[in-house]
């Protein structure tokens, strides 16, 4: 599910539709604990939702959630 929520984010985020995607994006970041497998999808999640947050001029929240996806 989270792979999946992952793709409708970056779709959302490509078709301008940031808003929708930051949720999709915070959705995968909240489920962490529940991944046995695919530990990769948080920090792409988080890179994504990065740059969503540059793209609306949220910059300080951008290099936040880098600083955390290290």
């Amino acid at each position: 599910m989270s792979l999946l929520l992952l793709l409708k984010g970056m779709c959302l985020r490509h078709m301008g539709r940031e808003k929708q995607a930051d949720v999709a994006f915070r959705k995968v970041i909240s489920s962490e604990k529940e991944l046995v497998a695919d530990h990769y999808l948080v920090p792409y999640a988080s890179y994504e939702l990065a740059i969503s947050q540059w793209s609306q001029n949220n910059l300080d929240a951008a290099f936040t959630i880098l600083e955390n996806a290290k």
